[in-house]
């Protein structure tokens, strides 16, 4: 067990300086984030792949594009950990258009995209897509002022989830009431709700 701790520990420490030194001038709070997705793959970054990742991304996204955003860096890694990341890049295009049409275009957007690409099979993705709306409908109708674009990523998480959606929306609401009186931000409150739900 310590040695496998020990291991992990040198693996991430290992993706995150080949991260940082690939792909510069990024968010400090990105390198750790981005290396724990390899890590958690027991995978090594590979630098080559990487830069070939980030060319697929400029390549395919407009120059203001949101997957130029925030979430470059994880799109990249996230592409880097893939045997085809051109047809996965395609892949993502796709479902950010299927939620583009039921959302308003958003860096979070992006996140769901790669959220339903990394789980759901091809097939599932408008299904998918379909029940993130339904699911920040509910949301929205239960926390008008807190809901906004951030929690389409929620959603999505949700959506991917094998918990029946009326179950989902009424255990988020009892977190919310149980955590509220507690903290400070409702809107943290609210997000924290979303993650309990899909957890045990």
């Amino acid at each position: 067990m310590k040695e496998s701790l020990t291991w992990r520990c040198k693996l991430f420490i290992e993706n995150r300086e080949i991260i940082k030194e690939t792909l510069v001038w990024q968010s400090s709070y990105l390198y750790p984030l981005c290396s724990s997705f390899l890590t958690s793959q027991e995978e090594r970054a590979d630098q080559e792949k990487l830069i070939q990742c980030k060319r697929i991304l400029n390549e395919r996204t407009e120059f203001f594009s949101n997957f130029r955003g925030i979430s470059k860096m994880a799109v990249i890694t996230m592409l880097s950990m893939q045997e085809n990341p051109e047809e996965t890049m395609d892949q993502l295009l796709g479902v950010y258009q299927k939620l583009k049409e039921l959302f308003f275009p958003s860096e979070y957007l992006t996140i769901a995209a790669m959220s339903i690409v990394q789980i759901a099979d091809p097939n599932q993705y408008q299904m998918i897509v379909q029940r993130t709306r339904s699911i920040y409908d509910n949301m929205k109708q239960n926390h008008p002022f807190l809901t906004s674009s951030e929690d389409s990523g929620f959603a999505a998480l949700l959506a991917l989830s094998d918990l029946n959606e009326e179950y989902a929306i009424q255990e988020m609401e009892c977190c919310y009431k149980w955590l509220k009186p507690e903290f400070f931000s409702k809107n943290s409150v609210q997000s924290l709700s979303h993650i309990l739900t899909l957890g045990q």
